[in-house]
């Protein structure tokens, strides 16, 4: 109980998880598992890079705040017998063992889910990209998805995501030229517990290019399986999970459960929205462990009025770079025309669907209490910024622990 109070005392005023491991004296280890419990008790929540109190906290550290002013004086076999402080032990009893019940029935589900998505679906990781926004870090000299995060390369991460919700088959589709390396670097994905083969996106000067070309390229490689598909340079994270990179689990759940089209992961962001593709959602649903909802509405790259239009209790709802589809996606990619940049989005075949009657839902990456949305971890390393960010965040714990 001390604890708590401790690492709700540091984080009263908002604190990130750095400060509140050195300020409360705690080990990563030991942090970790304050931190799970006191969000799992609805104490805490995560907002916008800080842990932040609740009212709940609030109230439950008034509480302890008064029992140690008011029994400070009194002999402790005393102390342990007063009322107030019988309450507030039981009450954290209590509710740390619903955690722990909690997270153990989401272990049994997640179990479920990996094992219907074990040879059923299959993964790609689109990796062909030229990087040209980040080249001021690469030079041109090295892909994007090779570049160092916390000393594990980006890559990594989404290979992490899909090996964690059961998918071992996974193709990653490359350019002809300037991607050797990945090669080089992952093999057969044998000593990452996955089988990864390559697909070589071989487009002519003039040819469609975008993550919608990309798609198509794995066509005879999916057959007629079900497939996730993630950008290889996007880093999903959750920092309040027992598992910070097994973030798949509700995109497999709602893909499985509803059967739809597709299944779109979303980051619910009130930064600048434009430069994605954006989402609205119809009423949201929570039975997978994260929102969810059926698309009403895509439209990518949109106009800051179009994109605020969009929002929902003040957030734009983000294409997150990964996706679950069902196999015929295929043929609205072959109708679907480039766009002004000869680019084949992805976005604009889901359109296409749509208007063809086709069910699409997104997933939202984050938590959603009452009419409060609180985002989890999300990078674009693509982007220099983005690409700062994670490494400031993901340095400061153990990476290769938690992958190994």
């Amino acid at each position: 109980m001390d604890i708590i109070a401790d690492v709700l005392s540091v984080a009263s005023k908002g604190a990130r998880k750095t400060r509140i491991m050195y300020v409360a004296n705690l080990s990563y280890k030991l942090l970790e598992k304050y931190l799970a419990e006191t969000t799992g008790m609805g104490f805490m929540r995560f907002n916008n890079d800080y842990y932040e109190v609740t009212e709940r906290g609030l109230a439950f550290l008034e509480k302890y705040n008064g029992y140690s002013s008011k029994y400070s004086s009194i002999d402790k076999t005393l102390q342990g017998m007063t009322s107030e402080k019988d309450a507030l032990e039981r009450m954290c009893q209590l509710q740390g063992n619903d955690f722990s019940r909690r997270v153990e029935g989401k272990r049994d589900k997640d179990k479920v889910v990996h094992e219907e998505a074990r040879g059923k679906i299959k993964g790609a990781i689109l990796a062909a990209g030229d990087g040209v926004r980040i080249q001021n870090v690469t030079y041109g000299a090295i892909p994007k998805e090779l570049l160092p995060i916390a000393s594990v390369p980006t890559i990594r991460f989404p290979i992490e995501s899909l090996k964690l919700v059961g998918v071992k088959d996974i193709s990653v589709v490359i350019s002809p030229n300037g991607k050797h390396d990945i090669i080089q670097g992952l093999r057969s994905g044998k000593k990452l517990g996955v089988n990864i083969s390559y697909v070589v996106q071989d487009v002519e000067d003039g040819e469609p290019r975008g993550i919608g070309k990309a798609i198509s390229s794995i066509k005879d490689w999916v057959g007629q399986n079900d497939f996730l598909v993630a950008c290889g340079d996007t880093i999903l994270c959750n920092f309040s999970s027992h598992a910070p990179f097994d973030c798949l689990n509700s995109l497999v759940k709602v893909h499985l459960m509803r059967d739809p089209l597709a299944t779109i992961f979303l980051y619910p962001t009130r930064a600048d929205p434009t430069r994605f593709g954006v989402v609205k959602l119809q009423d949201l649903q929570d039975d997978t462990g994260n929102p969810y909802g059926q698309v009403e509405r895509l439209i990518e790259k949109p106009r800051k009025e179009i994109a605020k239009s969009l929002a929902h209790n003040g957030f734009n709802y983000v294409i997150a770079g990964y996706y679950a589809f069902k196999p015929r996606i295929f043929s609205y990619i072959e109708k679907t025309k480039p766009d002004a940049r000869n680019e084949i989005q992805i976005t604009d075949a889901l359109v296409l669907a749509l208007e063809s009657g086709e069910k699409v839902f997104g997933v939202i990456h984050g938590k959603e209490r009452g009419r409060e949305m609180f985002p989890y971890e999300y990078w674009d390393v693509g982007i220099p910024e983005a690409y700062k960010e994670a490494n400031r965040k993901l340095l400061t714990i153990d990476i290769e622990g938690i992958l190994t």
